[in-house]
């Protein structure tokens, strides 16, 4: 079985369910170092009370928080969805991710990508054995891994939606909490699809020593569809103009039903959009 909009469409995972799920998924991951950043920097810009800390996640295996996500619908895929293949659309980072995912796990993975895609990206997936398909832009991208779905039967790994992948990105919060016992009052995360926070968000706010934590996401200008969802509590499609960030960020165009429960969540759990 899989985990998919059928089955997901409404439910947040819960911390139990986090925590259980991280304890599946904890030896294949690194837990990636928390270091303090300290200097006159610091002290100019935020003061010289502030204490900040940083996650470094480029430190993961395939570079990034992905594997956490990908990582975690893996576990739940059949023999049939892992013989036919895995697909996913990606700017980089997740079909890094995926690549690496499908190694571990014996099947083959195609990741599909827009032509603006990170050349030094675009060499890692295929270094790690995926094939890769250039296409004009991330809407023809979605387009092409759809085809190659129905076509071929193949499992299509969403960058960023759904439960598991939700569920996964929980792993990080959880490890913060080990790693800073004290507590912290604020959390920036970058949103690109929403994915990483989502999982963290709903990690946090479920857990007693930081239910009080205020959550701040950041997003480009031109790509905020997490923020403008918010504002009205729908999917919004963004305007064109911006495509070429779209097209990098891999958002505005594809937000389902489950994201937008999970933003519900958030904001009712006290969620800052920025």
């Amino acid at each position: 079985m899989s985990f998919d909009k059928e089955t997901a469409n409404e439910l947040v995972p819960s911390l139990q369910e986090v925590t259980e799920n991280y304890y599946k998924i904890k030896s294949l991951l690194k837990k990636t170092p928390v270091i303090s950043w300290e200097g006159e920097l610091k002290d100019k810009i935020l003061g010289s009370d502030a204490e900040i800390f940083i996650k470094l996640e480029l430190l993961q295996y395939a570079g990034s928080f992905k594997p956490r996500g990908g990582l975690t619908v893996s576990q739940v895929l059949s023999q049939d969805e892992k013989k036919n293949g895995l697909v996913t659309v990606s700017a980089g980072n997740h079909g890094i991710s995926l690549a690496y995912i499908a190694k571990k796990i014996g099947a083959k993975a195609t990741v599909c990508l827009p032509a603006s895609a990170n050349p030094f990206r675009l060499q890692k997936i295929r270094e790690l054995g995926a094939e890769t398909i250039i296409c004009e832009d991330v809407h023809k991208a979605f387009e092409k891994a759809e085809s190659l779905k129905q076509e071929k039967g193949m499992f299509f790994f969403h960058p960023f939606e759904g439960y598991g992948m939700t569920l996964g990105h929980g792993s990080l919060a959880l490890e913060l909490v080990e790693q800073i016992p004290s507590g912290f009052d604020q959390i920036v995360i970058s949103v690109g699809g929403g994915g990483l926070c989502s999982g963290v968000a709903a990690g946090l706010k479920q857990h007693p020593l930081t239910v009080g934590t205020k959550i701040i996401a950041v997003e480009p200008e031109g790509a905020d569809a997490l923020h403008q969802s918010l504002k009205v509590d729908k999917t919004v499609r963004l305007d064109s103009r911006w495509r070429e960030i779209q097209n990098l960020m891999l958002t505005g165009y594809y937000l389902s039903p489950y994201k937008i429960s999970v933003v519900s969540y958030l904001r009712h759990a006290g969620y800052t959009p920025t």
